[in-house]
C-alpha cells in the first residue's frame, strides 16, 4: 500500500483524542478571530460583492458580516478572510496553514446542512492531520502555494469521510480537488492581495470536488505520487522515509503555531529578538545604526524583500524590513501597523531601511528559526540575540491569557466589531463546541 491509499485509510479511521479536542478548540477560535479582523481589509467588501455576483445569495453566513451567501460564496470569502493578514495558526515544518480552506469549507457547509459541534471537531482534526501529513513529506522551497493546497487536500478527506464517502470515494473526491488546486507564490513575492485568495479558492475546490465524488464522477488516484501528481509536480523532492515520518506521528493539530502578529511567520523570530533585546537594553529608536539579521534560506526568501513607498499591506507584512521598524516603535506588531498612515510614516520607513539581511548556514530549505538579530547603536554598542523556537510554537506556546487576548484584539479590529455581549458568548460557545447540537448556533454569533 503506497502513501496515498495509507493517508486515506489513516483519515479514515481517525479519531481525535482529547487533547486534540482541546487543540481543536483553541485553533477554531483563533480562525474566528482572524477571519473577524480580516473584515477590515479593503478587499473582503470586494471579493464578498464578487461571490455573490458569481455564486448568488444564500444561507451560509459570511465571518463578521450581515450579508450571507450561498455555499460556495461563502468557503471562499471566509477563506479568505481568516488568512488576509497572514494572522492565522501556522504548522511550521510543514508550512501549512489549514484552517482557512478547512474552517471555510466546514462552516459553509454547516450553514445549509445538518452539522453537529461534535460532528465539526472530528472534521477539522481529521482534516488538519492529513493536511500537515502532506506537508511533512515535502523537502524543497515553496514554489506552488502549499500553504493552501495541502489544507484543501485535507480538507476534502474530512469533508468527504463526513459525507460518508468510502475510502475509494474520498481517493476519488481528493483527486478530483488535485485536479482544480490553486495558487503559486509568485502572488506571495509580489505581495498581491491574491494571496490569500488562494485560499478561498482552494476552498471551493473542496466543495466542488466532493459534490462530483459523490456525483460519482472518478477523480485521478495516484494524485500524490503519480508522474504527475503533487509530490512529483509542486513538491519536486520528496523522500519515501518523510512520508512514513509523517503517518508514525500524528495528532498534528497539537503541534500548530499560534501567530501572535499579523505578520508572515517567517518575521516572527526577528520580532522576538527585537522585543528581547530593547527589553534587555532599554534603547531608543533614534539610537539604531543598524538591525542585522541572520537566518535559513526560507526566512531570507520570504520576507527579504526591499523597503519601498507605497507598499501595499500584504507586500509589508512580509517586509522584515518595515516589521521590525514596527516592532521597535510599537513593542509589537498589530493590525494598525499596516494602515495607511504607518505604512506611509517617513521615520518608520527610515528605520525600516536600516535591516541587513543575510542567510545563515543552516541546510534546511523549510526552516524558519534559529533566527540572529544584532542591533548595532550610535554609541558603537552591539547587542546580540538568537531566537531558536518563536513565541507560539507548540514548544514555546502563548498562555491561555495571551491567545485570548490575541482573539479579542482581533476582533475589535473587524469593520463592524461585535458586541461585548455576542463576543463573550461566542468565546464560551467555543469553550464547549462538540456540545453544540447544530453549528448554525456557532456562525449566528459571528454575525454583527
Amino acid at each position: 500500500m503506497n502513501f496515498t491509499h495509507r493517508l486515506i485509510h489513516h483519515a479514515m479511521e481517525f479519531i481525535p483524542s482529547r487533547e486534540d479536542l482541546q487543540a481543536t478548540r483553541v485553533f477554531v477560535l483563533d480562525a474566528l478571530g482572524t477571519g473577524l479582523s480580516g473584515t477590515h481589509i479593503s478587499y473582503a467588501k470586494v471579493l464578498a460583492e464578487q461571490a455573490r455576483h458569481w455564486h448568488g445569495d444564500g444561507a451560509a453566513c459570511l465571518i463578521g458580516h450581515q450579508q450571507s451567501l450561498s455555499r460556495d460564496g461563502a468557503a471562499l470569502v471566509n477563506g479568505y478572510l481568516i488568512h488576509n493578514q497572514e494572522y492565522d495558526c501556522v504548522h511550521e515544518r510543514a508550512i501549512v496553514h489549514p484552517m482557512g480552506v478547512i474552517l471555510g469549507v466546514l462552516l459553509a457547509h454547516g450553514d445549509v446542512e445538518e452539522l453537529t459541534g461534535a460532528e465539526l471537531v472530528d472534521a477539522v482534526a481529521c482534516g488538519v492531520e492529513v493536511a500537515i501529513s502532506i506537508g511533512l513529506v515535502a523537502r524543497t522551497p515553496l514554489k506552488f502555494y502549499r500553504q493552501g493546497m495541502a489544507a484543501a487536500l485535507g480538507a476534502t478527506a474530512a469533508l468527504g469521510k463526513l459525507k460518508r464517502l468510502d475510502a475509494d470515494g474520498v481517493t476519488s473526491a481528493m483527486g478530483l480537488c488535485y485536479s482544480q488546486l490553486s495558487g503559486t507564490m509568485q502572488a506571495h513575492a509580489e505581495g498581491s492581495p491574491m494571496l490569500p485568495m488562494q485560499m478561498g479558492f482552494n476552498a471551493r475546490a473542496v466543495l466542488n470536488a466532493v459534490d462530483l465524488a459523490l456525483a460519482g464522477i472518478p477523480g485521478p488516484k495516484e494524485f500524490l505520487e503519480g508522474r504527475y501528481g503533487y509530490f512529483n509536480l509542486m513538491e519536486i523532492a520528496w523522500h519515501q522515509a518523510d512520508a512514513e515520518a509523517a503517518l508514525e506521528g500524528g495528532h498534528w493539530i497539537q503541534e500548530l503555531s499560534h501567530k501572535p502578529f499579523p505578520t508572515g511567520r517567517a518575521t516572527h523570530a526577528v520580532i522576538d529578538a527585537l522585543s528581547e533585546l530593547k527589553a534587555q537594553h532599554d534603547f531608543a529608536c533614534a539610537e539604531v545604526v543598524a538591525i542585522n539579521v541572520a537566518g535559513p534560506p526560507l526566512v531570507v526568501q520570504l520576507g527579504g524583500r526591499p523597503v519601498e513607498e507605497g507598499m501595499a499591506p500584504n507586500y509589508a507584512r512580509l517586509c522584515l524590513g518595515y516589521v521590525a521598524a514596527s516592532a521597535l516603535m510599537e513593542d509589537g506588531v498589530a493590525p494598525r501597523d499596516f494602515y495607511p498612515d504607518r505604512l506611509a510614516d517617513p521615520a518608520r520607513l527610515e528605520l525600516a531601511r536600516k535591516l541587513r539581511l543575510s542567510v545563515d548556514s543552516n541546510p534546511d530549505e523549510n526552516a524558519l528559526a534559529p533566527v540572529t538579530v544584532t542591533i548595532e547603536l550610535n554609541n558603537g554598542q552591539q547587542h546580540t540575540q538568537t531566537i531558536a523556537i518563536m513565541r507560539g510554537h507548540p514548544q514555546n506556546p502563548l498562555t491561555s491569557e495571551a491567545y485570548l487576548q490575541k482573539f479579542r484584539r482581533g476582533a475589535a479590529s473587524a469593520a463592524q466589531p461585535l458586541e461585548t455581549e455576542q463576543l463573550e458568548t461566542l468565546m464560551a460557545t467555543v469553550q464547549t463546541l462538540e456540545t453544540l447540537p447544530d453549528t448554525k448556533m456557532l456562525t449566528q454569533l459571528l454575525t454583527p
